[in-house]
């Protein structure tokens, strides 16, 4: 963009003018840092300076006006008189633009830098002397009445120099912040106003000395509020050209006398249409500005394509005011493009327009006589695309783009062909293009790709240029007919202008290969491509030497993608710039690498697709024949290239993965060149293979073989396989480390090599081929080729006949190692064990280890043990080692040949049942045993799952039991050391033997001491018992009555009582006694409400009484109040209290009733329903907040009566509420007595 003027381009804003902040009258130095009024002035010099008029073509919304620092006594330019025409009208002999010409750029410069819309004066006002003190008298105000006037003319004449051209004038004073308080402000600021003529709005300011953050503010609303004053100055202007549109006269009216045409009604369209875009730019009204820069550049195509009835152009190309109308449009083409790239960026019409704008004047080139034959049609076309890479660089908000650089980039043949589409004659429903995919000719892509095509363009212009340069004929016409255009291209420096852009396309290229939507590694090829169409200039620049180290690291990428048709075209150029710099060695390489690359086709003889094979192979011997050197290539993979089955095939194959020390490993080497490859005229001398086997000792140095194959001529047919075998290669302590022996080397047209050979070793080490270099022999040259043997999906194949050829595929993972060990060791080990253990016993385990080897070992045995479930708790033991997890280093001493060695392990287990896992493992070291980590040693390894169960099961059933305690009214029930029974837990303990058969020793109870809830009574175990032996499935029981105390604390779980210690073994002869213990359940017992229980005799004489007695306990906490009623029964005949009220019952007390009962009939007999009921009043919450009593019929909940003969309840009964209920309303139905006579 630096080739169009910039006041064409940049961004319009309103101009204002700020004067009267110059230096004052010096003072000293000292007084000037005290000066607060000096410090301000600074502050807003370097604050307004920021705001200086920029040149960029984008649209800032944070900047209100260019700011331009003046004098005070500033100059504004003349105003034209009515009479006369502008000095910049074309309808001025002294204009630049007489008579023809349609806008000038210092037009634009006036109202950038010349002529404002505001103009803020700033001015000290003058402040009183005020009194240092009370006492001290007020100073006349007389002087100041004098200063205010003058400083009011002052002003008023600046007012009138403004107001002639319609600027709007501020003043600002300057004043203390002492005087903001003094009463007599507002009757100064007014009379200066009035005096000087100032308008009422935003005119009058008044500024004290304040921080910069206050100061930051002031100056954005003091431009806020000027704002409006310089939309209507730039209004009026619009307002004045709109009127000279509409009443444009007769040109010849207007200028009788003209030297030569004058501009045409068109051409003065296009003057007002492009103000009017300025204006409303200058007003910040961007689409309106959009709007009128769209119709200039309509006006200004229609301008250009305008002709004569003869059929010549209006404006004749090649002359001055045609270049000036080109500049114009396309200065206003960018100007629209900045638009559309501005927030909110529109993409589509950016590209929609640039392709437009392109294709309009390409075809306006082409008929003005510069078609792409001539470098003026590729020179402005390159300027274009450059453009738009800037917009798109420079741009300071993002822009959504197309960064797929899966698009093929154009290449200079494209480029020169391409035509735009972006305007295309047929109508294609947009939907259904979007529906097919994307064209990247109508999305806006990353600035990259057209850096890329400008600099494309760049060189087909200068090709264009060299065309004509070379043909005198061509080079008189062009001076003819271009003028100063040619003389101005041979100026132009065409390489060092496409090295520019296209390194500004390649560091674009490698930013957005990071973010693209492709891979990374295509990103990466694109990169590549780009640095490749550098190295390309440099080569034609003649600097060979920066093309050669550009195109080394481009090849170095293309080998590894495999990207082999840019390859070939790289390695081109770079023999090219190799012979053009004389680097012989250099030519060689790339010829070794061409000629391995290439292909033996009869198309390949054109320039376009490369050189024939024969050629390259006729170029490289004539090099060696003449030079003499001798040199070593060792960056390059040459000749072969073992990356890809597309160029050649390879295998390094171990017919073995792992072989014994002293043994033969058999090893397969395939060179398959890639097909169509005739190598047969390259003079191979030997091929070197380079084996390397690591010892496994740490610290012992690789050992190094080099196999050595001479080529000698072979008169036998070539066969497409040829073998050549090799003999043993050992690793033994000879001293020699080549092995030499004879082979033909040849490579006809589709033909291979297979090398095989054994390798043997004495000691232990990871075997490998690491290296297979070909030499060429030709005169004095010697060059060594290292080719790659890297494994591919060959490298598992192994051959087994030549005739006829068959392989097979060995299953080995890495193919191309092989490793040498010892012999493993011939141990047995043996464990003998029961096939399951039991918790806490002594779990024997026998180990027994068996030399079946002829050599002696020494014997150690390492066991661990893998951890279980969090809660077990696992012990082994082994001589007097044990541990929880590991046992290490147990010696089995030395273990001759056929001797073995037994050992006891013990493994003790508890807690939760579940297998055990332990990991048995005998490591053995040949005798005598050398101390070192390479020793001959072994480890046998054997994994053993031990089952583990419980031998003695255990169920526990506990029921619970009332018991008629103390009244609550007892005081001392509150102390808390007191007893106080109020259950009694019959705990029935059931054992079962789950194992085959145990022999239960002894069974003892031990109450726990330190529980002050529970009280154990007299147990169920006697030691005439003992001994016991139980079978599978056998139970046993013990039962123990608790008394059960809550205490002071009332817990809601009561702990257990005690534990019981089993003694017990295997009923097997040699077992060992173990010990179980078997802890009480925990108590929870249910807790009552209001009960009853009823005692009766189990049997009762017929016609004989007996006694009943009823005891109801109250353990609520609430009062009970009870009512008794006895149904009348054919059984029985009652004496007693058969129906009535009893006494009210308070939490924690009890009553008792007794009945006299007289069976009348023999059996089973009920006795008769008696019914207990609760007449407590419930309260009921109503709706209106207060609690009243429920109605009397809704009172009355019955109390169970319980047997006392079988009120013992179990912990997994359903809650008391679902049991009272049912038992209530059954009586005491299910109460019977036996009646005998």
């Amino acid at each position: 963009m630096n080739s169009y003027p910039s006041e064409l381009l940049c961004h319009l804003y309103p101009m204002m003018f700020v004067a009267g902040l110059e230096r004052w009258p010096s003072k000293a130095p000292a007084e000037e840092e005290k000066d607060a009024f000096f410090i301000l002035a600074n502050r807003l010099r370097e604050t307004l300076n920021a705001q200086r008029p920029s040149l960029s073509v984008w649209n800032n919304p944070e900047r209100k006006f260019n700011i331009i620092l003046v004098d005070k006594d500033v100059r504004f330019p003349p105003r034209k008189s009515p009479s006369t025409h502008s000095p910049l009208s074309p309808l001025t002999n002294t204009s630049p633009l007489y008579p023809d010409g349609l806008i000038a750029p210092v037009w634009l410069r006036k109202h950038l830098l010349l002529v404002p819309s505001v103009l803020v004066l700033f001015l000290r006002l003058t402040e009183p002397q005020f009194p240092t003190s009370p006492l001290e008298p007020t100073p006349p105000a007389s002087h100041l009445t004098q200063e205010d006037s003058e400083l009011a003319n002052e002003i008023g004449g600046r007012k009138r120099a403004c107001a002639d051209r319609g600027i709007k004038l501020t003043v600002v004073l300057m004043t203390s912040r002492r005087m903001l308080d003094d009463p007599s402000l507002d009757t100064r600021l007014t009379f200066i106003r009035r005096q000087s003529g100032l308008d009422s709005r935003a005119s009058l300011f008044v500024l004290s000395p304040v921080s910069p953050a206050e100061l930051n503010e002031f100056i954005n609303s003091l431009q806020g509020a000027l704002l409006s004053s310089a939309i209507e100055y730039y209004t009026a202007h619009s307002k004045r050209v709109r009127r000279k549109r509409g009443s444009m006269p007769s040109l010849s009216a207007i200028h009788p006398h003209s030297a030569g045409p004058l501009l045409s009604p068109a051409g003065w369209h296009i003057r007002y249409e492009f103000k009017q875009a300025c204006f409303a730019e200058l007003r910040g009204e961007n689409e309106v500005a959009l709007k009128h820069y769209l119709q200039t550049l309509h006006l200004l195509h229609e301008y250009f394509s305008a002709s004569h009835p003869n059929g010549s152009f209006i404006i004749a190309p090649r002359t001055k005011r045609w270049a000036e109308a080109k500049v114009l449009a396309d200065c206003v083409a960018i100007k629209i493009l900045a638009h559309h790239l501005s927030p909110p960026a529109a993409p589509r019409l950016t590209v929609s327009h640039f392709n437009s704008h392109i294709q309009t004047f390409s075809d306006f080139l082409k008929a003005w006589g510069m078609d792409e034959s001539g470098w003026e049609f590729w020179s402005w076309r390159a300027r274009q695309y450059r453009i738009l890479a800037d917009l798109l660089t420079t741009s300071p908000s993002p822009v959504p783009l197309l960064l797929s650089t899966s698009t093929s980039i154009p290449s200079s043949s494209s480029v020169a062909s391409r035509v735009t589409s972006a305007e295309s004659k047929q109508s294609i429903d947009q939907e259904s293009l979007e529906s097919q995919g994307l064209n990247p000719a109508t999305q806006l892509q990353h600035p990259g790709i057209y850096y890329y095509t400008a600099a494309e363009c760049t060189l087909i212009r200068r090709q264009r240029f060299v065309d004509v340069t070379f043909h005198p004929l061509m080079v008189e016409k062009a001076t003819v007919q271009s003028g100063p255009s040619y003389a101005n291209e041979q100026k132009v420096d065409h390489f060092n202008v496409a090295l520019e852009l296209y390194t500004k396309a390649y560091d674009l290229f490698k930013t957005h290969s990071a973010v693209d939507g492709t891979s990374q590694s295509k990103g990466t090829r694109l990169t590549f491509f780009v640095a490749s169409k550098i190295a390309e200039v440099y080569c034609l620049k003649g600097e060979n030497e920066l093309a050669m180290k550009f195109l080394s690291r481009i090849a170095r990428s293309y080998r590894s993608e495999l990207f082999t048709p840019l390859l070939r075209k790289t390695l081109r150029i770079w023999l090219q710039a190799s012979q053009s710099a004389g680097d012989v060695e250099s030519g060689v390489k790339v010829l070794l690498e061409m000629i391995s690359r290439q292909q033996d086709r009869p198309e390949l003889s054109s320039e376009k697709d490369g050189i024939p094979t024969g050629e390259l192979i006729e170029d490289l011997m004539v090099i060696l024949k003449v030079k003499c050197v001798t040199m070593y290539v060792s960056s390059f993979n040459l000749i072969l290239q073992f990356r890809s089955h597309h160029e050649v095939r390879s295998s390094i194959t171990f017919y073995h993965p792992q072989v014994h020390i002293d043994g033969l490993a058999p090893f397969q080497i395939l060179i398959e060149p890639r097909p169509g490859v005739d190598l047969s005229a390259i003079p191979f001398e030997s091929l070197s293979l380079e084996l390397v086997c690591s010892p496994s000792s740490p610290g012992a140095q690789p050992v190094t073989k080099i196999a050595r194959i001479r080529h000698t001529s072979s008169s036998a047919d070539n066969a497409p396989l040829r073998h050549v075998p090799l003999s043993v290669i050992s690793f033994e302590d000879d001293g020699q480390n080549d092995f030499v022996c004879n082979a033909d080397l040849s490579f006809p047209k589709d033909t291979s090599v297979l090398l095989s050979g054994n390798v043997s070793s004495h000691f232990t080490g990871k075997l490998e081929i690491v290296k297979s270099t070909f030499t060429i022999k030709e005169g004095n040259w010697t060059i060594d080729c290292p080719i790659n043997l890297s494994n591919g999906r060959f490298s598992s194949r192994w051959f087994t006949s030549l005739e006829p050829l068959k392989s097979l595929i060995l299953p080995q993972e890495e193919p191309a190692v092989c490793a040498f060990h010892y012999e493993p060791h011939s141990l047995g080990l043996e464990l003998v064990h029961e096939p399951e253990a039991y918790l806490d016993e002594e779990f024997n385990i026998s180990l027994v280890v068996t030399n079946e080897d002829d050599r002696d070992f020494e014997c150690f045995l390492d066991v661990l043990l893998h951890p279980a479930e969090e809660t077990a708790d696992n012990t082994i033991l082994i001589d007097d080692q044990s541990s929880s997890s590991l046992i290490q280093g147990v010696s089995f001493g030395i273990l001759r040949s056929g001797e073995k060695q037994a050992k006891s392990l013990v493994l003790r287990s508890s807690g939760p049942s579940g297998p055990r896992l332990l990991d048995i493992s005998v490591r053995s070291q040949a005798v005598p045993s050398v101390d070192t980590e390479d020793a001959d040693s072994y480890e046998t390894l054997k994994t053993l799952t031990v089952p583990t169960s419980h031998a003695i099961g255990n169920v526990s059933r506990v029921t619970y039991h009332r018991v008629e305690g103390r009244l609550w009214s007892d005081l001392s029930l509150y102390d808390p050391e007191a007893w106080q029974t109020f259950c009694e837990a019959r705990v029935c303990t059931t054992l079962t033997c789950d194992g085959e058969s145990i022999e239960i020793l002894s069974i003892k109870f031990a109450s726990t001491q330190e529980n002050r809830y529970t009280k154990a009574q007299a147990c169920s175990l006697e030691p005439e018992d003992f001994p016991l032996t139980l079978m599978k499935s056998d139970e046993f029981s013990i039962m123990c009555p608790v008394l059960l105390s809550r205490g002071h604390e009332e817990p809601s779980v009561i702990p257990s009582a005690g534990t019981y210690e089993i003694t017990w073994r295997r009923t097997a002869p040699g077992s060992k006694d173990s010990t179980s213990i078997i802890s009480m359940p925990l108590f929870n017992p249910p807790s009552d409400n209001l009960v009853a229980l009823l005692h009766v005799p189990p049997v009762a004489t017929l016609h004989l009484p007996f006694t009943a007695r009823l005891s109801i306990q109250n353990d609520s906490f609430a009062t009970a109040e009870l009512s008794i009623q006895i149904e009348p029964s054919e059984n029985f005949v009652v004496s007693g209290l058969r129906s009535g009220r009893l006494s009210t019952l308070i939490p924690g007390n009890g009553t008792s009733m007794l009945f006299n009962l007289i069976p009348l009939t023999c059996g089973p007999s009920k006795i008769p329903q008696i019914k207990v009921t609760d007449h407590r009043r419930v309260n009921t919450h109503i709706e209106g907040g207060d609690r009243r009593e429920a109605p009397e019929e809704d009172v009355g909940r019955s109390v169970r009566v319980i047997d006392a003969r079988s009120e013992g309840r179990l912990q997994e009964e359903p809650d008391e509420a679902s049991s009272e209920s049912t038992s209530a309303e059954n009586g005491t139905q299910d109460i019977t007595v036996l009646v005998v006579p």
